[in-house]
């Protein structure tokens, strides 16, 4: 694989990971190096020769990648975030307007995805975003009064455009054929690339209801409370509209740039 240097052009640490792409996908089925619902990442990272790092999805160059099983319908996470206000927000929220577990009563569990119209949780609440000012606020509905909770609770805007412009120059989405377990073997054949993401349209895409804040609080088999990490998730399909420029890697290594003709009507939108 090849060794990228600081400095380089993205058009070649493009390039080079195209190369090494098609290498991954020549080697056919391969054995997954972890198992569970992470293995399919630490694999391709290992056969890229990366390492994963601290963060949620490791990084080739200024590449941002993702993986994800081929033929999944579940959404992909951008990032994590807490909100800012107040401290410990994710366990307040948990223990005021969570359930008691089945595996513990005494730990609740919460597990809701949010948009900007209110949901229903557990019958009783309905969580939904709010923009105001310089904030993103998560706001509760109780359906048993017919109004919002008090509580208040916040991301302030520029986090989020902090952390979403740090990430998305570039993004990769590479999907695999899986089959097995324990070891579960991963036959890497798709890749899309996508280019320039816009905060902008970040927001306009949480707007629209296409990207969706998940706030994912369980109970182990133990009785201990796990926070999965509460963050902003997308479906593969609306990437497109994330980014400015998508490319698709053919079978003989070649790109082909995919033309989005809502592009312009997104750009225009809100």
């Amino acid at each position: 694989m090849h060794n990228l240097k600081i400095g380089m052009e993205n058009n070649q640490i493009i390039q080079f990971f195209k190369e090494d792409f098609i290498k991954i996908k020549n080697m056919g089925p391969v054995k997954s190096k972890r198992e569970g619902d992470t293995g399919i990442g630490k694999t391709f990272s290992d056969l890229l020769g990366i390492d994963e790092s601290n963060e949620s999805h490791p990084t080739y160059g200024n590449i941002k990648i993702k993986t994800q099983r081929d033929y999944a319908n579940t959404k992909l996470s951008l990032f994590t975030k807490n909100p800012d206000y107040p401290k410990s927000a994710i366990t307040k929220m948990t223990k005021k307007f969570g359930k008691p577990s089945k595996m513990n009563y005494l730990q609740n569990t919460l597990n809701t995805t949010i948009t900007t119209s209110p949901n229903v949780c557990y019958n009783n609440w309905g969580f939904y975003i709010e923009f105001n000012d310089d904030k993103l606020y998560l706001k509760i509905y109780n359906y048993a009064s017919n109004q919002d909770e008090e509580d208040i609770y916040y991301i302030k805007i520029n986090k989020l455009r902090e952390i979403f412009n740090k990430n998305y120059h570039i993004l990769a989405y590479v999907n695999a054929i899986h089959s097995g377990k324990n070891p579960e073997t991963f036959h890497y054949i798709g890749c899309d690339i996508f280019i320039d993401g816009s905060f902008d349209r970040f927001v306009k895409l949480l707007k629209m209801g296409k990207i969706v804040y998940e706030i994912r609080v369980s109970v182990d088999e133990s009785g201990k409370q796990k926070d999965h990490g509460s963050g902003f998730r997308i479906s593969k399909s609306d990437l497109n509209h994330l980014f400015r420029s998508h490319y698709t890697i053919l079978e003989n290594g070649d790109l082909i740039e995919n033309i989005n003709h809502e592009q312009e009507s997104l750009d225009k939108w809100y």
